[in-house]
């Protein structure tokens, strides 16, 4: 019993989290992990559910047997991200049950090897394109343009060296008295140097933007990739990229 409860805990626990998106805020390269994680979750949910039920529900099995089974169900749940590494192991198990239909049993195993190789392929592959990377590459000709947030933000960094924001996320740039929103507009001039501190980003306001922080626009805005995808994000959390602040997305032709 105290091995079901830890199993339906777990599994509360994992639906509570939900298993969150790895981003939501638009990044490229998020929905077939997001996918993986809808079926990890549904794999969990089916060894909690099979850990319970051998908890609760009268056996005759004796119960060395019974607690196995349990353990085995508890450990798919915690390693539900590995569900195509059980799926194998989970044919194998019906090969062994004599009790199952011979032709089922003989399909056990090629589709577990299938499940195997394809869903595991395709787990290893969401989760490439899910991560996001500094982009190394980045210049100053390479990241002007026009940039855009989900939630209808606008950058543009000129190639005359001069930017132009409206309705940006405040932590973009930090400075006057923020919409209701959140967001706030800024203009003045820009550019980008990279180099081993800093994001790489130099931004100086107009004076009308904010008379008392003309020389110091800070910002923690750097360039990234997303699936081989370029992105501008604030760079909030260095264990986390993009994970938290403000995501630009690419709305028009590379340059001014």
């Amino acid at each position: 019993m105290a091995v079901g409860a830890l199993g339906g805990l777990v599994c509360a626990v994992l639906s509570a989290a939900g298993l969150q998106h790895p981003s939501s805020s638009g990044l490229p390269g998020q929905d077939g992990w997001a996918a993986y994680f809808v079926v990890s979750l549904g794999w969990g949910l089916a060894a909690a559910v099979t850990t319970l039920l051998l908890a609760f529900v009268p056996s005759a099995r004796p119960a060395r047997s019974t607690v196995r089974r349990m353990a085995a169900a508890d450990a798919a749940l915690l390693l539900a991200l590995l569900w195509p590494l059980q799926a194998p192991l989970l044919a194998l198990y019906a090969v062994t049950r004599r009790s199952l239909p011979r032709a089922l049993r003989l399909l056990a195993v090629p589709v577990g090897v299938a499940v195997l190789l394809a869903c595991g392929r395709w787990g290893i592959r969401a989760w490439g394109d899910a991560q996001v990377y500094e982009d190394g590459a980045a210049t100053a000709a390479s990241v002007a343009g026009d940039w855009h947030t989900t939630s209808g933000g606008r950058l543009h960094l000129g190639t005359d060296g001069r930017f132009r924001a409206t309705h940006v996320p405040y932590d973009v740039f930090p400075t006057g008295v923020p919409r209701p929103d959140g967001t706030v507009d800024a203009a003045g001039r820009w550019s980008y140097d990279p180099g081993p501190h800093g994001t790489g980003f130099t931004f100086t306001l107009d004076v009308s933007t904010d008379p008392a922080n003309v020389w110091d626009a800070s910002t923690e805005l750097a360039p990234f990739r997303a699936a081989g995808v370029p992105v501008l994000c604030t760079e909030l959390d260095p264990d986390d990229y993009c994970g938290l602040g403000a995501v630009f997305l690419r709305s028009g032709p590379e340059g001014g």
